[in-house]
């Protein structure tokens, strides 16, 4: 795996992602400028009354052929009908309940931004395969490339969108804009042509394992949007969409490399006949690097307090210095999951996954339902309690069950983000404290701790071989995405 992973076609995939984040990255400094603290309540209202109807359009069947040993022409397109035809009956069911959700929050525009978050649903299910299906023979640059032009195409019409005065609306468009702009691009890119169903193609086992798994992300979903939900029921549309930015913020280190690095990763150490040692080993090569990028971020993201928030999303969100400061710590261990959940995964041991996914996220989902009603930064303690039950069974409960060390997965899952995650706790209290017993301003207070962060990041890297290495091998796929992206296809 370690040769995979420094194989062109990966780098490319990596430097892709690099571009999208930054076009992410953009639209969140941009938007966050353009529109006001209630539209992004509204959207997010909106977004977690559909996601659970979003899990339900795909029925697994992306995962299921994302880690499939072998995929025939006619259970790719069987998979395909399945996607877009659930994609259909969403978008349809999401038009006929819009009033009825609407009518249970007192939000402005909520029916409008429902009605247009439907229309991806149809468009994502047709698109699935053709993803799958690029990832599965290596074409990371024609993924790459779909997924950075439709990113541009859904930010310059929310950027207009706002700026027309559209409100919410405008975050709904550049949702649909890019479903609809990699849609387009991932058909032009791959030249499988979809035939019609048939029912005598070998399909049951693809069916059954996307099942499990697509329970498996109805709880996810359900919990992903539960945060959103109820803070909306007691607070007002500012304080939804003022928790929904940071944790947009937090959450981009893990959904534009961490995320996407499983795309890459699961499929070839699916593909190969590796004992559960060797197909972790495979798989810490790609996780190491990533890891520490995704965590350092996230915990310079914790040191930089009111800095962070004013810097990305501007001046109207400067109080959320301690949303960002929890919800960070909760990413870097969110982070870490993703050793554990890959090996899982590309075993496929879809038993084994929900029952790591769901009993935590049922957690936090009774939890945030309790403490909703006194605001997000309690919501934001349920998250991190969330991911600790998280890792601790994916490591504790699940690893040994697959035969593998409980104490060697914790050990590689915790080795790249332990740095990090030590320096957010660490400059967090450091922050509290000096609060509690000076009269320190808080430009001297993000001083003390930005500086802090920084020289503790310094030496780490002077003493740590393993991590100069991991910022070396980041560095050469850089390098080699940006020689090789003018001849991907």
């Amino acid at each position: 795996m370690a040769g995979s992973f420094g194989s062109r076609g990966a780098a490319i995939m990596i430097g892709g992602q690099w571009i999208r984040y930054a076009v992410s990255f953009v639209a969140l400094v941009v938007l966050s400028r353009l529109l006001p603290p209630q539209a992004y309540g509204v959207f997010a209202v909106a977004a977690g009354s559909v996601a659970l109807a979003g899990v339900l359009g795909d029925l697994g069947m992306s995962l299921s052929a994302l880690r499939a040993e072998s995929l025939s022409h006619q259970q790719r397109s069987n998979l395909l009908w399945v996607s877009a035809g659930a994609g259909i009956v969403l978008c349809v069911f999401v038009n006929l309940i819009a009033g009825s959700v609407a009518s249970l929050y007192a939000f402005d525009g909520l029916e409008r931004v429902l009605r247009v978050l439907s229309i991806p649903f149809v468009l994502n299910g047709f698109s699935a395969q053709f993803r799958v299906g690029l990832n599965r023979v290596g074409r990371y640059g024609a993924v790459a490339v779909a997924d950075t032009v439709s990113s541009l195409a859904g930010l310059i019409v929310g950027v207009v969108a706002a700026l027309l005065g559209l409100g919410a609306m405008a975050l709904a468009l550049q949702s649909g804009v890019t479903s609809l702009i990699a849609l387009v691009g991932l058909v032009a890119a791959d030249p499988w042509v979809p035939t019609r169903p048939r029912r005598d193609e070998a399909t049951r086992h693809l069916l059954s394992f996307g099942g499990t798994m697509w329970l498996t992300q109805a709880v996810s979903a359900l919990a992903n949007s539960v945060d959103s939900l109820t803070l909306g029921w007691y607070r007002p549309s500012g304080e939804v969409g003022a928790y929904s930015r940071g944790l947009s913020v937090a959450r981009l280190p893990l959904n534009q490399l961490m995320a996407p690095l499983g795309n890459l990763a699961i499929p070839r150490a699916a593909a190969e006949p590796l004992d559960p040692g060797t197909r972790l080993e495979s798989l810490v090569d790609v996780f190491r690097p990533a890891a520490l990028v995704s965590a350092l971020g996230l915990s310079g993201l914790v040191a930089a307090g009111s800095w962070a928030p004013r810097l990305i999303l501007g001046d109207q969100w400067s109080g959320l210095a301690t949303v960002l400061a929890i919800l960070g710590v909760a990413m870097i261990m969110q982070t870490a999951q993703q050793l554990p959940f890959w090996v899982v995964f590309s075993m496929g041991a879809s038993r084994v996954i929900f029952v790591a996914e769901v009993v935590p996220r049922l957690v936090f989902v009774a939890s945030a339902i309790v403490c909703a009603r006194w605001g997000m930064i309690p919501v934001c303690v349920c998250m991190v309690v969330q991911q600790g039950l998280m890792l601790g069974l994916y490591c504790g409960w699940a690893m040994p069950r697959l035969g593998i060390s409980a104490a060697k997965v914790f050990r590689d899952a915790l080795s790249p983000v332990a740095m990090p995650l030590g320096l957010a706790v660490a400059v967090t209290l450091v922050r509290l404290g000096l609060a509690a017993v000076t009269t320190v301003s808080d430009v001297g207070l993000n001083l003390i701790c930005v500086s802090g962060w920084v020289f503790a990041v310094a030496v780490n890297l002077m003493v740590s071989s393993n991590q100069r290495r991991a910022f070396a091998v980041l560095w050469a796929h850089a390098r080699t995405a940006v020689g090789g992206s003018s001849k991907a296809t």
